[in-house]
């Protein structure tokens, strides 16, 4: 849900001066690094072997269940991810050319790659892997 509300925040940055967009996504990243590392620190407190925290959002057509799933090995993954979105932004901090392209891109890979680590579904993992490589296509050939 923090995902979706953050797509539609750079939908409205995007309008503004590109400083205030990549400060903005700076901002996003810091903030999912924050989140990430207190999952982790949530996740190193259980004493089980399969730790997992789950956020579940029940789909009614075709009885399909969204359930997004960090356990012990794919919390590492996701904190990964949002680290090298921090990286990739700091990067490209004096990129000239297509910049707000770049970014978006960089977005959306980043939200794919996060839902490719943390979906339990084998058909959302399809859906979100095969949705990831769009902007991957886009960032790379164009």
């Amino acid at each position: 849900m923090l995902l979706l509300l953050c797509c539609f925040c750079c939908l409205y940055f995007i309008f503004f001066s590109v400083t205030v967009f990549r400060l903005f996504l700076l901002f996003l990243g810091f903030v999912g690094l924050i989140c990430s590392l207190l999952l982790l620190l949530h996740l190193s407190t259980l004493v089980s072997i399969f730790n997992y925290a789950s956020v579940s959002y029940k789909f009614e057509f075709l009885s399909l269940t969204y359930l997004f799933l960090v356990d012990g090995i794919s919390i590492y993954f996701v904190l990964l991810t949002v680290l090298l979105f921090i990286i990739c932004v700091l990067v490209a901090w004096n990129l000239k050319y297509k910049l707000r392209e770049f970014l978006i891109l960089l977005l959306s890979i980043n939200i794919f790659l996060i839902h490719v680590f943390a979906i339990s579904d084998l058909i959302f993992f399809y859906i979100f892997f095969e949705a990831l490589l769009i902007p991957m296509f886009l960032l790379i050939g164009v």
